[in-house]
């Protein structure tokens, strides 16, 4: 890893907490950036929503001007087939509003024509705020790999467009670090765990929402994935492990996987 390579402490790996325990987390655990989601949409998750709660967005500005921790991504910004333009649009205001560096979109719409036209309006939609884009794919969605989320940020030529890679999904796409070399590739933020070399057929989802392993405790190539990112790129740290944690519980565990992190950027450097 490169030394001015900085780890984030992504929400999922402490999904349960609110948005000012996770910034409280990252202060006590020594991180400079946490991800938020801001909606989880149609999604079961224990997150708070700052589309439900006007008053969190306030609240959370506030508590993030005291502090040295920073928003890198905003999460929950989803194109499907009835892709809701108003909710991006807020989402967007609130992104804003709370000086994030990007928002992540996922794609869950199988008409890839549909999903370039939708992903081309929110960068658009996206430049007044000077927010960055990036398309993250996912191993059990219609955007499954690194050459699909190419095909779509390539068509849409936005420059406020990129690409979130996640070491988990990359993997279980077939993928391999040797293709984060490609010169037309633009990242925008990666997301590191660990894993077996094979996942479980047809666990593809519950391996990602809650059995990611900390780095260095499974297959994956770590040193290889690392040497290939940008240099100053933000590694999101993400290993949810599923069940309903306690608040201890919760950051004991996002300590143990930053510390694993941490010894793999000392181990790779």
């Amino acid at each position: 890893m490169a030394p001015d390579l900085h780890l984030s402490l992504e929400h999922m790996t402490v999904l349960g907490l609110t948005a000012a325990e996770i910034i409280d987390a990252a202060e006590l655990l020594g991180v400079g950036r946490i991800s938020l989601i801001l909606d989880s949409g149609p999604y079961a998750l224990p997150a708070q929503s700052f589309l439900r709660e006007p008053e969190l967005v306030k609240a959370t500005r506030s508590r993030l001007r005291q502090s040295s921790v920073s928003v890198h991504a905003a999460e929950g910004f989803l194109l499907d087939e009835q892709t809701d333009q108003v909710r991006l649009e807020r989402l967007l205001e609130i992104a804003a509003a709370l000086d994030a560096e990007r928002v992540v979109a996922m794609v869950v719409d199988p008409d890839r024509g549909r999903t370039i036209e939708n992903f081309g309006r929110l960068c658009e939609r996206a430049q007044p705020f000077n927010l960055q884009v990036s398309l993250e794919f996912v191993a059990f969605t219609p955007v499954r790999s690194l050459a699909d989320a190419m095909e779509i940020v390539g068509s849409v030529a936005a420059l406020n467009g990129a690409i979130s890679v996640d070491i988990l999904h990359l993997m279980r796409s077939g993928g391999a670090p040797s293709d984060l070399g490609a010169s037309d590739l633009k990242i925008g933020a990666a997301q590191l765990c660990d894993g077996p070399a094979r996942a479980e057929p047809g666990r593809l989802t519950e391996e990602a929402m809650s059995g990611r392993l900390d780095p260095g405790d499974g297959a994956f190539p770590i040193a290889e994935f690392l040497a290939a990112l940008p240099p100053g790129l933000v590694v999101g740290v993400e290993t949810p492990k599923g069940g309903n944690r306690s608040h201890p519980e919760l950051i004991a565990s996002a300590r143990r996987s930053l510390e694993a992190a941490r010894r793999a950027s000392e181990r790779f450097g």
